[in-house]
Formats: structure tokens, C-alpha cells, sequence
């Protein structure tokens, strides 16, 4: 059995969170270490750990009291498919419930299987909302058009 431990972001977490990046996006999609560095001095950033490894990330952008969003999800190829992003998604939730509202943008899973696995979690609110979209462009747009 697979133990994840959730925590916050520390610097020398760093390294970790551009190869997940790299292997991840390509390179006009990720994010850079400088960006990455700022996210964790400034944004609630959280680490899934498996024996000592950064398997993936959440980091969540809270505007103000009313509202809050996925800034990232990133899951290390190596340790997908072993409830680290569903971990990271629950933890989202506690932030949108503080927060008010967040806008959930997916590029990997369709609002079906998104969806689904709020379902499965019990983390589906009326202020948890849901985006399918590789583009930024259009994922920012539409987060400026709903709100959070």
C-alpha cells in the first residue's frame, strides 16, 4: 500500500517540481522556476510525498476572502493512477470552502471523468467549479467571465 502525505511546499522541493514540469508540459505550457519559486512564497501550495519523493503538487491562487483558484495540478508520471491527484483535489476543496468559490481547469481529464471523481471524493459543491481546457488563454477567460 502506497502511503501519500500531504504538506506544504518547501524550498528545496524545487528541483522536484520543474521535472515534474518538464515531464509534464511542453515547454511553452510550463511553468518556469522562477514562477514556481514565487507560487511558493506567495500562494498556498501543497506537496504529495511518497518515500521522500514529490509525486505531485497543488497550488491554489486565493484572490481574496470571496475567491480562489487552481493556479496547477501536477501528478509525476511515475505515480499516477495512485490517488495522488484525487489527495491534492480533496485538499483544493478545503481552500475553495474557506476561499468561496474555485474554478477546477483540467487539461489531462474530461469534465465527465473530473466530475466523477469529485463524486467518488464527495468534494462536488455549488463553489467548485469545473473547466476542461489545454489553452490558458481560454482557461483565463473563462475564469474571468464566472468569477472565481
Amino acid at each position: 500500500m502506497t502511503i501519500v502525505q500531504l504538506r506544504p511546499c518547501r524550498p528545496e522541493d524545487l528541483n522536484q517540481l520543474v521535472e515534474i514540469e518538464n515531464l509534464c508540459f511542453a515547454e511553452a505550457k510550463r511553468f518556469d522556476r522562477a514562477y514556481l519559486h514565487t507560487c511558493m512564497t506567495t500562494m498556498p501550495f501543497l506537496i504529495a510525498e511518497i518515500e521522500g519523493l514529490v509525486a505531485g503538487f497543488v497550488i491554489c491562487n486565493v484572490r481574496n476572502a470571496q475567491e480562489a483558484y487552481l493556479e496547477s495540478l501536477n501528478v509525476h508520471p511515475s505515480f499516477r493512477r495512485q490517488r495522488v491527484a484525487s489527495l491534492l483535489l480533496t485538499a483544493m476543496d478545503r481552500v475553495a470552502q474557506a476561499a468561496g468559490a474555485v474554478l477546477y481547469v483540467s487539461g489531462e481529464e474530461s469534465l465527465r471523468q473530473t466530475r466523477l471523481r469529485g463524486e467518488r471524493l464527495g468534494t462536488l459543491s455549488p463553489r467548485l467549479l469545473l473547466l476542461a481546457e489545454i489553452d490558458a488563454e481560454l482557461a483565463l477567460a473563462s475564469a474571468e467571465r464566472c468569477g472565481p
